[in-house]
Parts: C-alpha cells; sequence; structure tokens
C-alpha cells in the first residue's frame, strides 16, 4: 500500500530475507528500509532521511549477512552503510565515490558471498584473513562492480589502514 506510515511504502525497490526468516524491504522514497515478520507484519523501520550515518537519501540494493547484520546500498552517499537488525542503529560505513578501487557511481544492488573467496585470494592483502565477500553493483562510472573483503588482520595492516574500522579491503579484481 502507498504511504509514509509504518507498513506502507513509496517506492519499494529492493528485498532480502533475514536468516530469521524477517523480511527487508528499500522504501526508496520514504528514505528507509522497513522489516517485516514472516506473517507480514510490521517490525520497525531502519533509516531515515539526513546526510549523517543511518541516514538514506537514496536508499538502493540491500542484503542481509548470517550474522543478521543489514547492507544497504545508498546511490546518494555512494556507499554502504552496515546496520544492527536487532537495534536498528549504524555500525559501519564503507566505499567511497569516484574512480579509484573502492568507488562507487550510483551504487544499486549489493549481494554477500561466502563460497567464492578463493576467486579473489590474490588481490587481498597477504595479512588479511578474508571471511567474506560484498558484491556493490555501480550503474555508471568505470567500475560497475566493487568486491570488498570482510574479516581479519592477522598481520600489520598496510600503512594508512585503521583499526577496527578498517574492516573491510576492497579487493580491485578491475571491474
Amino acid at each position: 500500500m502507498q504511504g509514509t506510515k509504518d507498513g506502507r511504502f513509496q517506492w519499494p525497490t529492493r528485498l532480502a530475507l533475514g536468516a530469521g526468516g524477517n523480511l527487508y524491504v528499500t522504501d526508496f522514497l520514504n528514505f528507509r528500509v522497513q522489516e517485516f515478520d514472516r506473517n507480514g507484519q510490521f517490525i520497525k523501520t531502519i533509516g531515515e532521511l539526513g546526510n549523517w550515518p543511518g541516514a538514506m537519501p537514496r536508499p538502493k540494493g540491500i542484503a542481509v549477512d548470517r550474522d543478521g547484520y543489514l547492507y544497504v546500498v545508498d546511490a546518494a552517499f555512494e556507499l554502504v552503510q552496515v546496520f544492527d537488525t536487532r537495534t536498528a542503529e549504524v555500525l559501519l560505513g564503507f566505499g567511497k565515490n569516484g574512480p579509484k578501487p573502492g568507488g562507487n557511481w550510483l551504487p544499486s544492488g549489493i549481494d554477500i558471498d561466502y563460497d567464492n573467496l578463493e576467486y579473489f585470494a590474490k588481490y587481498v592483502d597477504k595479512n588479511f584473513s578474508a571471511k567474506y565477500l560484498v558484491y556493490v553493483v555501480n550503474q555508471a562510472g568505470p567500475r560497475k562492480l566493487n568486491v570488498y573483503a570482510f574479516g581479519d588482520w592477522i598481520g600489520p595492516p598496510p600503512k594508512g589502514a585503521t583499526q577496527p574500522a578498517d574492516a573491510t579491503q576492497p579487493a580491485d579484481a578491475g571491474s
């Protein structure tokens, strides 16, 4: 149903199913993601209009990882924000705009992959142990696909990296 109240939508664009069976829906023109239980009952809203962490001026793609964290691609910020689905708090933002590795141009899709780490291992720093990959699809720019590796530093991170906030490493496969 159309509208701005909880459980109503202004241009729903993507769906993601959480491990517990809850459904997450991007509500593009209401600047949020809405969560519903298995029976379609509204649970909560994640995000709002604004220009601060946790805000979503143009939410597009969404995914939920095995630990229940929600990943939201925002085309206005040109980055991904990670939310705790229990509290709706933003935990991490990653990506940037522009043509360099890790740069996004109108990102619109996202997927989480636990099964294909070996294909990207040669692009990951030797001191980083990748646990899973996050793919971000872009609508424009030179990189239509960005691949990010999530995991743990097992040795010293490269100069300029910080811990633990810099828990991702772009695995630039030349895409």
